[in-house]
């Protein structure tokens, strides 16, 4: 007991303070609203029912009111003789058919007289807190008036109540203080305490490293479950590439088995989504979108390695079709995990008097900049290929990185580290750029060790290189009739591939949409969003759902900084800087050839922003490794928050994501986020 006591007044009393400051701002500034009503005189509760309301456009029995599309008009409840100051309007609703249903408010107060001024709401049954909405008028309100938004005849809802001033429902939201008491110590800690302010040197903090990775899989989780109607490992129908491919390739052949429609045969260019439009072909009936069209027949243009790896081996072992959301979600995780090791690997041989406080801010920066968030919020075969390419790529370099940085070179690690690498460029073409990192590294070996030793690594490390080229030149000559061609100009898809992408032109355009347009932020929930699309390119550009990989992630801008580059060379030496440099100019080089070849897309941003971030947290850490005092901790304070925006803007791109299904599909989960940041409503 002595001991215990002895400990807790070790503990710094300036944490007790900041605990208490977050404690203060959960209870009395994130839950205000439960005591602005309180004082009665001022807010008089009222409370009314159907009876004592006017409704139009509803049919009414009892409390039940029935939408009826033939009356012509709104649907809507108003409220009159109110006579009070409100301060909140409580809605307690029963929808049978519905977990979401919004509503906009009309009011009338001493300074406008009219029901001109207004405001919206939704209602969440699965969300206590969308039952109120709080109110700021002026002076005595004498008329409300809801409109409802509902479109269907026939729609039924119950009203039991609808209250003014009923204070609001005290919340305390243990997550929400977390995440604010996280921020709070997180600055203080890494700012001043030694454990956090030292170098990683104690088994304790590499465990608190592995629990940072397993809370941002727990958020990724918690995006991808409420992103689709029901979480899936495998299933008795598939898509594109689950289902047609996957029993194409059971059935010995490259084509699926899906005949053209006579509609789709006839046409003089059938790329041309103009003329297909024109024609009348209707998209999933005459013919399938993002499907390969060569000589006939319908082909899958993504990477066939996932298919043969894992999609192939579930069909002939269970009969059914694994789910490409679950595969994409899984692979995601994988991918972040070795992302992560061969950060902390990197930092650890490179700069090993790194702060500890540098490793978290960097693995949740990297994570978040890997826009994983997004991909898992739509995850459907496009995004799954990805998964799996990410995957294998972070797996093949955590792999070589461990064989080349020991004195007696492990050729298992080499041969899988290669084998992993070149399967990557089964599931991407693109991603053949992940093995040019390896170069300088090559390029050092041929001049500094024996033929002998030479010959045996280059030869462990091109034989997988060489196996899963030859299988994919297989596979392309099967489908195309040429050993080079993947596939992408005979795609049906918005544009005609062959005539319509590799065009140099577009590069200013998409260096700005894909990379260092602004970000648009609003004051209503999520905040943040892409920038505007309008451009007046005179062409065809494809530009869509872009999450601008300077604008989220802004500490990518130093590598333009020559002062970091320069403390680089100077600590670490040529090789380090000549790795350095191809991994930048790789992921550059890899961003302008996607812009040029496909254009600016949310997912294109997934293969060359980690390369860059990892490359610019090493320059960061080196050279906030070279100060002292104040500098040094006003840096680490730049780097937490701009891993904080970075994180932040992550996860609120990744609630809409692209099609913002965790809206449509799960509102209960998007409302109680949106209520947890908007305290205020």
């Amino acid at each position: 007991m002595k001991r215990f006591v002895e400990r807790i007044r070790g503990i710094d009393k300036r944490i007790f303070i900041l605990a208490s400051v977050c404690l203060l701002i959960e209870v009395f500034i994130c839950n205000a609203n439960s005591f602005r009503v309180l004082n009665q005189e001022t807010y008089e509760r009222k409370s009314y029912t159907v009876d004592q309301m006017e409704t139009t456009g509803f049919e009414v029995t009892g409390n039940i009111l029935t939408y009826v599309a033939d009356y012509g008009e709104e649907a809507s409840v108003t409220i009159k003789n109110i006579d009070t100051n409100v301060g909140t309007i409580y809605l307690d609703l029963y929808l049978p058919n519905e977990s979401y249903l919004s509503y906009t408010v009309y009011y009338t107060d001493e300074a406008n007289q009219y029901l001109s001024r207004s405001f919206s709401g939704e209602y969440v049954p699965g969300v206590e807190r969308t039952k109120w909405r709080t109110c700021h008028f002026s002076g005595k309100s004498d008329e409300i008036k809801i409109v409802f938004n509902i479109e269907d005849d026939l729609y039924q809802m119950a009203v039991d109540e609808c209250s003014f001033n009923k204070p609001v429902e005290f919340h305390f939201s243990a997550v929400r203080f977390l995440i604010l008491l996280t921020i709070v110590l997180g600055i203080y800690l890494m700012r001043s305490h030694p454990y956090w302010y030292g170098a990683l040197r104690y088994r304790g903090q590499v465990c608190i490293l592995c629990v940072c990775t397993v809370l941002f899989l727990g958020v990724l989780g918690s995006i991808y479950m409420n992103s689709v109607d029901e979480v899936r490992v495998a299933s008795e129908e598939g898509d594109l590439y689950s289902q047609h491919l996957t029993d194409a390739l059971l059935d010995g052949q490259v084509k699926l088995k899906l005949q053209p429609s006579e509609k789709l045969l006839s046409m003089d260019n059938p790329y041309d989504a103009t003329e297909r439009d024109a024609k009348g072909l209707v998209r999933d009936e005459d013919y399938i979108l993002d499907a390969a069209y060569y000589d006939g027949n319908y082909y899958v243009y993504f990477g066939i390695v996932p298919a043969f790896l894992l999609f192939v081996p579930f069909t002939l072992c269970t009969g059914m079709y694994l789910s490409t959301g679950f595969v994409t979600f899984v692979f995601f995780c994988i991918y972040l995990i070795f992302l992560n090791a061969l950060l902390i690997k990197f930092i650890r041989k490179i700069l090993p008097e790194t702060s500890f406080g540098t490793y978290i801010l960097g693995i949740w920066m990297l994570d978040a900049a890997s826009v994983a968030l997004c991909f898992v919020s739509r995850a459907r075969f496009y995004e799954m290929v990805y998964a799996v390419g990410l995957a294998f790529s972070a797996i093949g370099l955590y792999f070589l990185a461990s064989a080349f940085w020991k004195e007696q070179k492990n050729c298992i690690q080499i041969f899988f580290g290669a084998l992993f690498l070149a399967l990557a460029v089964g599931c991407r073409p693109t991603m053949v750029f992940y093995s040019f990192l390896l170069v300088p590294y090559l390029v050092y070996r041929l001049k500094n060790d024996t033929v002998k030793e030479n010959i045996k690594i280059f030869a462990v490390l091109l034989i997988p290189y060489i196996c899963v080229a030859g299988i994919l030149m297989w596979y392309n000559y099967a489908r195309f009739g040429n050993i080079f061609d993947f596939g992408q100009n005979y795609q049906l898809t918005v544009t005609d591939m062959a005539r319509d992408s590799y065009k140099l032109s577009t590069l200013p355009w998409c260096l700005w949409f894909g990379m260092f347009q602004p970000l648009s932020f609003s004051a209503v929930f999520p905040f943040v969003s892409s920038g505007s699309m309008v451009n007046d390119y005179a062409g065809y550009l494809w530009n869509n759902s872009a999450v601008t990989m300077f604008s989220s992630t802004p500490l990518l801008y130093i590598m333009f900084c020559p002062v970091f580059w320069k403390a680089w060379k100077r600590k670490t030496g040529m090789l380090s800087t000549a790795i350095m440099g191809t991994g930048i100019g790789t992921g550059l080089l890899l961003s302008v050839f996607i812009f040029i070849s496909a254009g600016v897309h949310i997912r294109y941003t997934a293969e060359p922003v980690p390369i860059l971030v990892f490359g610019v947290l090493l320059l960061f850490a080196n050279y906030m490794n070279e100060q002292d005092g104040a500098i040094r901790k006003n840096m680490i304070t730049l780097l937490f928050a701009l891993t904080v925006f970075t994180v932040l803007v992550g996860f609120l791109m990744g609630i809409v994501g692209e099609r913002n299904w965790i809206f449509t599909r799960h509102p209960e989960f998007y409302f109680s986020v949106e209520r947890a940041f908007c305290f205020w409503k």
